[in-house]
């Protein structure tokens, strides 16, 4: 459906949309972002930028920008997908994008989220306990710099899966539930900015199929002129 993020992307189980090239979910200034599908309002915060290249995007500076959205039901969840439209200018140590934490340093307390190594980005989720971290990592190389790549986490209760581009690059088999906190959803995570570009984040409360993944990818792409 055109207007959620771009034409004709899955909607079953869409939860959270937000895209820096939509007016209904941000203006192209200020600091306020409105969900395309929930009531979900976030924040530009420590002078997040804009873009309004390839339809618009948000941009950090890899030090503390962020966008951050309060804790709401609809983000808390056991079962889910999460998607983001990234663009790295490098490949930060310690970043992250997509993260819903209770303690912003411990991945063991992440509902789930994606975090930046030196070598390696992971998909992960914790559920609260002391060490009890699940994820499934793959290589930066995958995720080159200075371009457009959609990268998505699934969880549907049993197996972890994360795609880039519409491409299955990892599974991980985990049984662990997933911890639902109060914690903020961040985009950008302001206490380990990416130093790079945002332009779309989703959450569904369900994990999507490949098919589904691969759809959400192919009607977006267009923008990048890929």
């Amino acid at each position: 459906m055109a207007g959620i993020g771009g034409p004709s992307v899955v909607r079953d189980g869409l939860v959270f949309a937000i895209d820096a090239g939509s007016k209904r979910s941000y203006i192209g200034s200020g600091t306020t972002t409105n969900s395309l599908v929930s009531d979900n309002i976030g924040t530009l915060v420590n002078g997040t930028g804009f873009n309004s290249d390839n339809g618009g995007s948000w941009t950090s500076d890899g030090v503390d920008d962020g966008i951050t959205t309060p804790d709401a039901s609809n983000l808390d969840l056991s079962t889910f997908s999460i998607e983001v439209w990234v663009n790295f200018d490098l490949h930060k140590n310690f970043s992250s994008i997509m993260t819903k934490p209770k303690v912003a340093n411990d991945a063991d307390f992440f509902n789930y989220g994606f975090f930046c190594y030196s070598t390696a980005i992971q998909f992960f989720i914790g559920d609260g306990g002391d060490g009890t971290r699940e994820f499934v990592g793959i290589s930066l190389l995958t995720v080159p710099i200075n371009s457009w790549h959609c990268m998505v986490g699934t969880y549907n209760g049993s197996i972890m899966r994360f795609y880039v581009d519409g491409e299955q690059e990892g599974t991980n088999s985990t049984t662990i539930t997933p911890l639902q906190n109060s914690g903020t959803l961040r985009i950008i995570d302001p206490s380990f900015s990416i130093d790079g570009k945002v332009s779309i984040g989703r959450v569904y409360d369900r994990a999507l199929t490949a098919t589904e993944v691969a759809h959400n990818y192919n009607v977006i792409r267009e923008r990048y002129n890929y």
